[in-house]
């Protein structure tokens, strides 16, 4: 039997024929992981990184998940360092630095002594800051925590996540309040801010806590309302899909091409066929019925137990007609939804649609393995009859379907995130009607859950 040559060598490492190189860190021979740690010595290991022997020898010795991680990581980065010693295990702030780094460093913390005696902030002296263009070197190699010291500095609203602390009476030009600054994902301490807000920069504090993620509907909405926004859009239905790919048709050795020809039609059509099923709006298995099922189920786990008590409160408050609304907005949850879902696809048609079946299948190449001896005549025609001296073999036929796969997934993930914000719209309008209910009602108590806020309220109107 013949072997198809992409089944050959598909066991031998790419390192396997190269030169086994050795690692010498701080004098010392290295032969695992833990003596690298050991023997770590940051100037060495980036001249390793920078001609790629770190990423071999990890691969030689069969470190494959901290190879793969190096081997992303790009010497340009600010943050390169903190990236590799996270890979291999070392402390960042016992071994980041060169040994010119590591002088500068005693020297800054000496400097730092005239301000402050706190052991842990001398410690940390290379996140402290003492003027804006260390504060813009910290920002820049993503240091979360950092200590702004005796001068006067300029924190970039825009960039969120970091954490400031003030030593020795630092201060602020043009500075936001701490409502702004929390808003944009950041925390100031021991810094004096303002009180109110600066009506010339309001702007850009608004844009850094939308871009931050920054969710301002607890400002918008009744206590009931939020809580039960907060229970109702909490997930987001996210599919992936597999599609069938019978790879066991490559090691076949088929003595007609056309028997060949219809076994890897047969194959591609077969995944082609179910990624279309996704977003055909008649089968079974359409995304669109898939996602009205998942936040009607959603709607009807967390939300419907609470109507009984959602009609007594509206019934003691004479809010009887918004009950009626929010019962029919509950019954019809699975028929709209789905009515926007199938929407979205249909009036998206040419995006969801699928690369043409050819596209796919013309990737599959045919491979011919002619075994005849004689050269040709009435001999070379009696082996074609008689001996099955041709094959045909079918090439890779994962690579395809992969694809495909890929684009299935790719279309799907576009769809969810488009399904996600339309059941948002469908959710907005029941928190309109929970508005009207929860006006004037007080804030949730801690760990309450909405059905219990529910019976206290109604007890309370009771009295």
């Amino acid at each position: 039997m013949i072997i198809p040559e992409f089944l050959k060598n598909t066991t031998t490492e790419e390192t396997s024929n190269q030169e086994k190189v050795t690692l010498t860190l701080s004098g010392e021979e290295v032969h695992c992981l833990k003596d690298l740690r050991e023997h770590f010595n940051m100037e060495e290991i980036l001249k390793y990184m920078q001609d790629k022997t770190l990423v071999l020898w990890l691969n030689q010795h069969y470190y494959e998940n901290e190879a793969h991680q190096l081997s992303q990581i790009s010497l340009t980065q600010p943050d390169c360092k903190r990236k590799i010693c996270r890979i291999l295990g070392v402390a960042y702030e016992e071994h980041a630095y060169t040994e010119e780094e590591q002088k500068e460093l005693e020297a800054k913390r000496e400097k730092l002594k005239e301000f402050t005696k706190d052991e842990n902030i001398l410690k940390d002296a290379y996140i402290v800051a003492m003027n804006q263009e260390e504060l813009a070197n910290l920002i820049d190699h993503n240091e979360k925590k950092i200590y702004l010291c005796h001068n006067t500095f300029s924190i970039p609203i825009s960039k969120t996540g970091f954490h400031y602390i003030g030593i020795a009476e630092a201060t602020l030009e043009n500075p936001y309040t701490k409502e702004q600054y929390k808003k944009a994902g950041i925390t100031v301490e021991q810094i004096d801010l303002p009180k109110e807000e600066n009506p010339d920069t309001a702007h850009l504090a608004k844009k850094a806590a939308f871009l931050s993620g920054y969710d301002d509907f607890s400002e918008k909405h009744t206590p009931l309302t939020v809580a039960i926004h907060k229970e109702l859009s909490s997930r987001a239905l996210d599919s992936f899909y597999r599609l069938p790919c019978d790879t066991s048709i490559t090691t076949n050795f088929f003595t007609n091409k056309s028997e060949c020809e219809t076994a890897r039609k047969r194959c591609i059509q077969k995944a082609y066929d179910e990624a279309e099923r996704y977003f055909s709006l008649s089968s079974g298995k359409c995304v669109a019925k898939e996602a009205a099922n998942f936040y009607s189920d959603w709607i009807e786990k967390h939300f419907t137990p609470l109507l009984d008590s959602i009609k007594q409160l509206c019934h003691m408050k004479n809010q009887d007609a918004i009950y009626e609304k929010i019962e029919t907005w509950e019954k019809n949850c699975y028929k709209e939804l789905k009515k926007s879902f199938e929407h979205e696809l249909s009036s998206n048609r040419d995006f969801y649609g699928m690369y043409k079946f050819d596209y796919f299948l013309d990737q599959v190449e045919i491979t011919t393995h002619d075994f005849r001896v004689s050269e040709g005549g009435f001999f070379k025609l009696m082996e074609t009859a008689f001996l099955d001296n041709v094959q045909y073999t079918i090439s890779d036929i994962y690579a395809p379907i992969s694809e495909m796969e890929t684009d299935l997934n790719s279309h799907a993930t576009t769809f969810f995130k488009a399904a996600y914000a339309a059941y948002r719209e469908h959710e907005k309008k029941l928190e309109e009607y929970v508005d009207v209910i929860g006006k004037d009602l007080p804030e949730l108590k801690e760990k309450e859950t909405i059905k219990e806020y529910l019976d206290r309220m109604i007890i309370e109107n009771v009295k």
